[in-house]
């Protein structure tokens, strides 16, 4: 009956008596733990870069490589006034990209496309002598591009771009495509057409070649004997401004800026790598011909061909004989359910329908046989490396309390012991043969039934719900997040058999909560920690025995165990029985499934919120030499110098895996401190600058109002603030990208700073998504932003680590790139810098 009465004590006696039973998710939680007792001073790998970067405010990391170190260049741009700008022309570029045949990451060379803006002689004469009954031509009406998402399961493409063609005629279309007399053919020899923003061809290989086991097709191609592989596909867009070589002798008050300002323009011009999605034609009725075109990210059509299917062995997956049979089997399914059955009796028709029925359950366990074995392949990649380790732990510190059910002086008392238990680094052990309990269940396909792969290996995980010996040791098996991503990327080489697979990962360091410090908290701090879930909590609280809550922890030092890792792939793969899993979308689910859940593990009970998400941006630089770069300010340098002039071979694929819940430190609205970091600001009512147009929108927040009555007692003027989208217009331009910050400040008239600050209108504004338009009548740009603070406090410096502050510049640094040294003085656009917010 006490139960009854006290709830709470029935489910913490319940809690009591599981205490001694473990689950997959309680290894996991010990490596939380011990996080930064078991990450590596200097970890190694092949395709996987961890950023250094001295400054440490991971929240800007985004921002910082965008802006490159152009910061004399950009200030310039970010002043333009409206005499200026109105002198300067879109500029458009395409080029067709041929890659290598043999790695799908190199580009050989870019042949551009000439798109004609006069009349020839001979076009002319055709006109006069009545042999043409219209002009010939062709144009581009537009070009836009867009970049959404920054969350990992937002999007899969993160730039999608239109592309709208006009042709006076359809000969037009096919101008420069003929290889003979009635036949036409993309990739001509060194030259470009139409076609080519179509069709691929660069990566094509010939049909019917002499070691082919299929007999040879009798109904050859009219137009060529090539096979299309769309997964090849490639363009390349140079987009932005051109700017007139007399601008100093159009503006005489510019004296010696407009080189600087014609650099700048040049400079700001973006590369992008295409490929296309879908396409239609449009025949209007006078004869011509409309033409668009869809297309998505380069790099992200690339981590979704099949060379990029995780799932895709070097070996083939079934055995020859049983190949060929799945072959068959296919073939006479086809036949079967081809042709008419109206004339078929009953009989007929039931015998048909049973035989199809039959063929597809030859195929279905074959084809189920097939895929096991490509998991089988994957897992052992991954378990038979010499990259999982092994942390041995007393089988007490196993035993992790439900948080919810002990009083704060509890579990201050059992973290205090833990803490006080674990103060050296851990001894961490390589292990080799350790196998996968999914791998297991995945065995002897033979004696097997295939559909129940999921089943058998999710029984194989649940074993470990098991009672454990308190007396004993348990060696708890992990790989390093880094481990994991760059194991993946070499089997891909491996299956593919790519001499060099160049596609680099890079990784930030993010300042992560140390758990054994913080549960000896209070209710009351650890409530603030868990709200705002980044080390500007420290300053809110101003505790000095805070100061070392937060450690810098490398993404690519996260721990995965096995068991929580075997469980994810389980889910992800064997039980929606996936036959491909591309590069992209693994990393996408990685990242918001995996290693999000890794962070926020359910031991430490709802009441504490702590937890970080990732994403990963595609990011092209480039490389002039062999060393990769190293550090925030040398791939943001190399990134810069990735320009439409840049030499094609120059040119390297990646994407950058950030936290999105970091947030800066120590922006307090200075317009110069925020240049050099890549943070731009927007101002309303200035003279000069790329602002257009400015509007706010109020995002929904259900129960805030209530809320805020309920805590300042009466509905004052603090009930004015909200949490606002912005959607900003602006002169076109390539320096925002999605997840990078922006400063708006709404100056106006007889508006003091105290105001705007009660309206919660400025401040710093995270972008989400940048929309860009080139057509005949000029060059736009549109952002859209979540308001992220109105200012970020500087952490003490006794809260950054040693190593946050003493880390040695990068090899790979290129000091000429720093532009940003020298400062360059100047105000704002507004003719005025600010006062901090």
């Amino acid at each position: 009956m006490a139960n009854d009465n006290n709830p709470d004590a029935e489910a913490r006696a319940e809690a009591e008596k599981k205490k001694d039973t473990l689950e997959p998710i309680d290894y996991q939680c010990v490596l939380l733990e011990n996080v930064h007792r078991i990450k590596r001073d200097n970890p190694t790998f092949k395709r996987v870069t961890l950023l250094n970067d001295p400054k440490g405010n991971e929240g800007t990391l985004m921002s910082r490589i965008q802006h490159g170190g152009r910061t004399d260049e950009i200030r310039e741009i970010l002043n333009l006034c409206p005499e200026v700008y109105a002198s300067l022309l879109p500029y458009l570029r395409l080029s067709r990209v041929d890659y290598k045949k043999d790695d799908p990451t190199t580009i050989e060379q870019e042949i551009p496309l000439e798109i004609p803006n006069f009349l020839s002689p001979s076009d002319v004469d055709q006109i006069t002598k009545g042999q043409i009954g219209r002009a010939p031509g062709a144009g581009i009406k537009s070009f836009s591009w867009s970049l959404d998402g920054v969350q990992p399961a937002e999007v899969d493409n993160n730039i999608t771009a239109n592309l709208v063609v006009y042709f006076q005629s359809l000969s037009d279309f096919f101008k420069g495509a003929e290889t003979s007399p009635g036949r036409y053919a993309a990739q001509r020899p060194n030259k470009a057409t139409f076609l080519d923003l179509i069709i691929n061809a660069p990566t094509s290989r010939k049909v019917g070649t002499s070691n082919s086991t299929k007999p040879p097709n009798v109904c050859k191609p009219t137009g060529t004997n090539l096979e299309y592989d769309g997964g090849g596909f490639r363009i390349k867009v140079c987009a932005g401004w051109t700017c007139p070589d007399n601008l100093s002798t159009m503006f005489p008050h510019l004296a010696n800026k407009a080189e600087l300002i014609k650099k700048a323009i040049d400079a700001t011009r973006v590369s992008l790598y295409l490929q296309q999605v879908r396409h239609n034609l449009q025949f209007n009725q006078n004869g011509s011909l409309t033409l668009t075109i869809t297309y998505q990210a380069a790099i992200s059509g690339m981590a979704t061909s099949e060379k990029f299917n995780i799932l895709k062995t070097s070996r083939q997956s079934l055995p020859p004989a049983e190949s060929t049979k799945l072959d068959e089997l296919l073939e006479q399914l086809k036949k079967e359910r081809q042709g008419d059955t109206a004339d078929l009796t009953d009989s007929q028709l039931e015998s048909k329908n049973k035989k199809i029925d039959e063929l597809l359950e030859k195929i279905n366990d074959l084809q189920q046989k097939d895929k096991k074995l490509k998991y089988q392949a994957l897992l052992d990649g991954l378990y038979r490396s010499n990259k999982i380790r092994a942390l041995r732990v007393a089988n007490t510190e196993l035993m992790i309390p439900d948080l919810k059910y002990l009083t704060e002086e509890e579990r201050r008392e059992y973290f205090k012991n833990r803490a006080s238990a674990s103060t050296d680094k851990a001894k961490i052990n390589s292990v080799t043969g350790v196998g996968s309990d999914a791998l297991k269940a995945l065995e002897n396909p033979d004696n097997e039934s295939a559909g129940d792969a999921g089943t058998d290996a999710e029984d194989q995980v649940k074993q470990k719900s098991t009672p454990i010996d308190r007396t004993q040791q348990t060696d708890i098996h992990f790989m390093y997040l880094g481990d994991i991503i760059d194991n993946i990327l070499s089997q891909i080489q491996e299956n593919n058999e790519i001499s060099d697979l160049d596609y680099q990962i890079f990784m930030q360091k993010i300042k992560f909560i140390n758990l054994n410090k913080a549960f000896q908290l209070s209710d009351n701090d650890l409530t603030v920690l868990s709200k705002c879930s980044n080390a500007t909590a420290v300053a809110q609280l101003g505790e000095p025995n805070l100061n070392s809550i937060y450690e810098l922890l490398p993404i690519s030092e996260i721990p995965i165990s096995m068991d929580l890792f075997q469980t994810w792939f389980i889910d992800r793969v064997i039980k929606p029985e996936r036959n491909k899993y591309y590069l992209l979308h693994f990393l996408k689910d990685l990242t918001s499934t995996l290693v999000t859940n890794a962070l926020r593990a359910g031991c430490y009970g709802t009441k504490f919120r702590i937890y970080q998400r990732f994403d990963i941006q595609p990011v092209n630089y480039s490389l002039k030499k062999p060393a990769i770069p190293t550090s925030v300010k040398a791939l943001g340098a190399a990134q810069a110098r990735l320009t439409c002039d840049e030499a094609p071979s120059n040119t390297r694929n990646g994407m950058v895996m950030f936290s999105t819940d970091s947030k800066g430190t120590g922006l307090t609205g200075d317009f110069e401190n925020d240049l050099r970091q890549g943070i731009y600001h927007q101002y309303i009512g200035a003279s000069c600058g790329l602002l257009k147009e400015l509007n706010f929108s109020r995002e929904e927040q259900p129960y805030l109002r209530e809320a805020k009555i309920q805590k300042d007692g009466a509905l004052g003027a603090e009930q004015l603030r909200e949490l606002f989208s912005v959607d900003i217009k602006m002169v076109g331009n390539n320096l925002f990208k999605n997840g990078q910050l922006t400063y708006v400040n709404p100056v106006l008239i007889n508006t003091t700073e105290e105001q705007l600050r009660l309206l919660g209108l400025h401040g710093y504004y995270l972008i989400t998504a940048v929309k860009s338009e080139v057509t005949e009548g000029g060059f736009t740009t549109t952002l859209k932003a979540l308001q992220e603070g109105i200012e970020f406090p500087t952490v003490p410096p006794a809260v950054q680590s040693s190593t946050d502050q003493a880390e040695e510049q990068s090899p790979s640094d290129d000091p000429a790139s720093d532009s940003s040294a020298g400062g360059g003085g100047g105000a704002g656009p507004a003719g005025s810098d600010p006062a901090p917010a």
